[in-house]
């Protein structure tokens, strides 16, 4: 999480702890505001990440932000994790790759340079999506998120020498540049509904798609059958 303060500069709080997400990020929320001397009511607004990315997380975030958004009387902003990621990489002059691992051999990915998008978001089968990243223009390509570590020698390979690592601390997506997408919107009056803001998650769920096989499983018996069933 981070906090944008026009006369204070920017203060970031960062958390690596896997599934603690729901029981902590209000309190660190409580915590980035007392020590900035901020109240929620202050903020100009609220800027979240809506996806893609772990769909659990997504889902907390987003829940935490729409529900603040609304107590607080502020503005919110949902922005695409894969365009706040690519921020770090603004220093380089050439695209800016960012890949996602979505697992089963798949990322969620795109490539930006500057204001274009050279590979749209989307979530593709990984070979797919490395067809698609070698055929962009320029001497280099910079590589961010945790696919390209994943796969590295794969990006390689498809990048044929152009392929350019990030700095260190930037290859995850930072709550700063969340924050800094957040202002940018905001300052053009754009924001969005706390109510019916939705995430990105560019495909569907695990559970979705198990519910959907088992409802077709089950299609043709009795309600009664299909209820019982869905306890064990």
């Amino acid at each position: 999480m981070a906090l944008l303060d026009g006369r204070n500069g920017a203060s970031e709080f960062s958390l690596s702890r896997p599934r603690v997400h729901s029981s902590l990020l209000i309190p660190y929320i409580d915590r980035l505001l007392a020590d900035t001397g901020v109240r929620g009511q202050e903020l100009t607004g609220i800027g979240v990440a809506r996806g893609p990315g772990s769909f659990t997380g997504i889902r907390i975030g987003l829940t935490a932000a729409k529900t603040l958004s609304y107590a607080w009387g502020v503005r919110l902003v949902g922005l695409s994790t894969l365009r706040a990621l690519s921020l770090s990489g603004s220093y380089h002059e050439g695209p800016v790759c960012t890949a996602l691992d979505a697992k089963k051999d798949e990322v969620f990915a795109a490539v930006f340079h500057k204001d274009d998008e050279l590979v749209p978001e989307g979530s593709y089968p990984l070979n797919q999506f490395l067809e698609r990243l070698a055929s962009c223009p320029g001497a280099s390509v910079l590589v961010l998120g945790d696919a390209c570590m994943k796969y590295e020698r794969s990006f390689e390979d498809a990048l044929a020498g152009r392929m350019r690592k990030p700095l260190f601390g930037q290859e995850m997506p930072r709550a700063l540049n969340v924050a800094l997408l957040a202002a940018q919107a905001l300052k053009r009056g754009e924001s969005d509904d706390p109510v019916t803001l939705g995430a990105n998650y560019l495909r569907r769920s695990e559970a979705e798609i198990n519910w959907e096989r088992k409802m077709q499983k089950n299609s043709g018996q009795d309600p009664w059958h299909f209820l019982t069933s869905t306890k064990s």
